[in-house]
């Protein structure tokens, strides 16, 4: 049968070249599967110091020596062709499954073979030990948080662990009781908050379920809950409640019981304020932040000389007045050119671009490169597009000095920098609209084969990561929701990136502010009427 498939497979080949290849390595994820499951199949060409051969265009024969043909499915049947997008390596996802038969349940190690079609010298061997349905295996489970002896104050606990069972169900028990149940995510994770805890001691443990069977069980942590007496604080409201930029003033409001008297503002790193009764039960203070950070806020009570605490009731997150974000780049080695790109949220309009070969040399004036460039996008010639770079943006003011707005380091890998397969280059998002229909629209990207199109609300949100996914189309325009009977003007923020051919992605332009509900219609209503009203009058005026 082997000879069979060489021959086939030598007949319909064409010729190729690639460098020395030594062996194959060979990884499963998980390790040691259970029959009836899919797993993750990484197979690496590999030379004799065991560095990957990135030009490997290779045929590659997948087996299992001591199995039948119908004990084992294998990605592509068991034949695969290296392409030059694999570099050397592929990963088959969910790609190898040992069947529940005889064979298997009988035996419980296996040699997984990866051989070249070509030259059956070159293979690589992998014992891989299956575990049948009816097999015990040791499950391991690790509660990271919360950890043994910890006090906490929030009557809602988050428990946070990890364990080797990808998307297996999970049972929390608190104080021996069941109270709340899941599915480990694709990494055996998991994090779930639960309620109940009781004032004093508290034991969590988490057990893993197979249908009603207990698989394993973890460590049991003993941690401690100080109930809060909450009757003198009841709520409080932070103005704005996001987006607030550094030297930005914020009002807090406190509402308390209408006994109390006095209420201390604790906000940590910034500042304490007594805070002004407006009225029976409601306090509020003005406060500036000139940091950058996330900083807990603290209320202190007070009736009659005594006072209740009450600790991290909220929080103010506070950014950079501007912000470069989702630097992106693309390669054109042909044309010796490099095409850089970013988000930017600030007021000002140049930037400071500076690389070199490496971090030390980034940092180091004598050593880097900088260029100054009047918008968020640049062309740069004159880039070996075999060596490394690593790139960093900084923002400059109207005297062209840093503002202390920068980029984080982005890396740029060499030997990897073949011909973008989207050329997302010149391209923006602009609006149109047709009829009572609206539309965001951009030019057909080459080499994307569709286009996803994200969405958020919050005017602050400058990267993809932030955004939620809407929308995936193959055309080059989306239509975006429109109230025109809204009663005051609404913007939401869109994004799209192009999903290329050869799976990478690119984000097309900038993130883009829409208008999704009008104000305008009665605003032109009130100024028509007021054009109106002053023509009737100047008529008037001239009559007499």
């Amino acid at each position: 049968m082997k000879k069979i498939i060489l021959l086939i497979v030598f007949l319909f080949s064409i010729s190729f070249s690639y460098s020395y290849v030594e062996e194959f390595e060979i990884e499963l994820d998980p390790e040691s599967p259970r029959v009836n499951e899919s797993v993750d199949l990484t197979v690496r060409a590999v030379d004799d110091q065991g560095e990957v051969v990135q030009d490997y265009n290779g045929d590659i024969l997948m087996m299992v020596e001591n199995a039948g043909m119908d004990d084992v499915s294998f990605p592509s049947d068991g034949i695969y062709t290296f392409s030059d997008e694999d570099q050397g390596e592929v990963v088959f996802d969910r790609g190898l499954e040992f069947h529940d038969t005889s064979d298997i349940t009988d035996e419980g190690y296996f040699d997984l073979v990866v051989e070249d079609m070509f030259d059956e010298d070159v293979y690589g061997k992998l014992e891989v030990e299956v575990f049948s349905e009816e097999d015990d295996q040791e499950w391991d489970i690790d509660i990271l948080s919360p950890s043994e002896g910890d006090e906490y104050y929030d009557d809602s606990l988050e428990v946070i662990g990890q364990t080797d069972a990808p998307n297996t169900q999970f049972d929390i028990y608190l104080n021996g009781n069941l109270v709340e149940s899941g599915t480990t995510d694709s990494d055996g994770g998991f994090d779930t908050n639960i309620d109940g805890l009781t004032d004093g001691e508290n034991e969590v443990y988490v057990s893993l379920m197979d249908g009603g069977d207990t698989m394993a069980e973890s460590d049991t942590i003993t941690f401690y809950y100080e109930e809060q007496e909450l009757e003198d604080f009841k709520d409080i409201i932070i103005t704005p409640e996001e987006g607030i930029k550094e030297g930005e003033t914020v009002t807090v409001q406190v509402e308390t019981g209408e006994d109390i008297e006095d209420v201390q503002l604790t906000i940590d790193g910034v500042g304490e304020y007594s805070m002004n009764n407006v009225e029976d039960g409601f306090f509020e203070v003005d406060a500036t932040i000139d940091e950058v950070g996330t900083f807990p806020v603290h209320v202190e009570t007070i009736y009659q000389g005594e006072s209740a605490n009450f600790e991290e009731v909220d929080s103010v997150s506070v950014s950079q007045e501007g912000s470069i974000s989702s630097f992106r780049y693309e390669q054109y080695p042909e044309e010796d050119e490099m095409y850089f790109s970013w988000n930017y949220d600030g007021k000002y309009v140049e930037f400071k671009l500076v690389y070199a070969d490496s971090q030390d040399n980034l940092n180091d004036k004598d050593q880097r490169e900088e260029v100054i460039v009047e918008d968020n996008e640049v062309v740069l010639e004159g880039f070996d597009f075999e060596e490394d770079y690593y790139v960093k943006v900084f923002e400059l003011d109207d005297q062209q000095d840093k503002t202390g707005v920068y980029s984080d380091v982005s890396f740029v890998e060499g030997g990897m920098m073949g011909a973008a397969s989207c050329r997302v280059r010149g391209i923006e998002l602009s609006i149109e609209k047709d009829g009572d229909d609206h539309y965001l629209v951009w030019d057909e990207v080459e080499g994307a084969e569709k286009y996803n199109v994200y969405m958020s609300e919050d005017g602050d949100t400058t990267s993809i990561s932030d955004m939620e996914k809407v929308a995936e189309t193959e055309d080059t325009k989306f239509k975006y929701p429109f109230d025109p009977d809204a009663e005051e003007v609404s913007y939401n923020w869109y994004a799209v990136e192009a999903d290329c051919e050869d799976g990478e992605r690119s984000q097309i332009g900038d993130v883009e502010r829409v208008q999704v509900g009008p104000f305008l219609n009665f605003v032109m209503f009130v100024l028509i009427s007021v054009f109106l009203y002053l023509l009737y009058n100047l008529y008037v005026y001239t009559r007499e």
